[in-house]
């Protein structure tokens, strides 16, 4: 069976207590599998980038309970892409001990096609349609899967990587401005050229 852009499928299955399942909603190599405490398992990846581009529907977090049901979050919540935030991120993990974990959703809804190709956007190419600016934004996650709005997100045409730190504040540097951005205190700085050359 071919699988979704760049058409190769990798098959997860789940194994408890011998028993082995298939797992049909989740077509892509998952990035990280992050255990919480409670004995769930947050399975995750980041948008599938391609020459300057997106997959979507590449951008995928799906929670196991410990019986091994597996529930798409993306479904749920009605999102064609969840991001993680500091799923890349080698000193942190992107979840907290009880599984909370902060996500970028980007107001477009679910659909099982995935060939679907977006870009970061620009003056060039038009955001994806439908869009609902209302749901863009920043949310903590909870391993019960309910949501809550942290903050607005950066706009789409920017594609800016996303950084948290040890706090739990989300970051973006936009480099062709040189601003440094606090999205989850809402404050920002930017620095001429000349003062970085300092």
């Amino acid at each position: 069976m071919k699988g979704p852009p760049p058409y190769s499928r990798y098959q997860l299955f789940t194994i408890i207590d011998g028993s082995v399942r298939k797992v049909s909603n989740y077509p892509y190599k998952p990035q990280r599998v992050l255990k919480n405490n409670d004995g769930t398992v947050w399975i995750a990846r980041d948008r599938m980038p391609f020459r300057g581009l997106y997959y979507g529907g590449s951008a995928l977090l799906a929670l196991m309970d410990p019986e091994g049901n597996i529930r798409l979050a993306n479904e749920v919540w009605n999102e064609q892409d969840v991001s993680p935030v500091g799923l890349g991120s080698p000193t942190r993990s992107a979840a907290d001990r009880d599984g909370r974990m902060v996500v970028r959703l980007y107001g477009q809804p679910f659909t099982e096609e995935k060939s679907i190709v977006y870009g970061a956007g620009g003056p060039w190419m038009p955001p994806v349609e439908p869009f609902d600016p209302d749901k863009d934004g920043f949310y903590e996650a909870t391993p019960e899967l309910k949501l809550k709005r942290l903050a607005k997100a950066p706009d789409r045409q920017d594609d800016l990587k996303l950084y948290r730190d040890s706090q739990g504040d989300i970051y973006t540097i936009h480099r062709h401005s040189n601003t440094l951005t606090n999205w989850t205190q809402n404050r920002s700085k930017t620095w001429a050229d000349l003062e970085l050359l300092k």
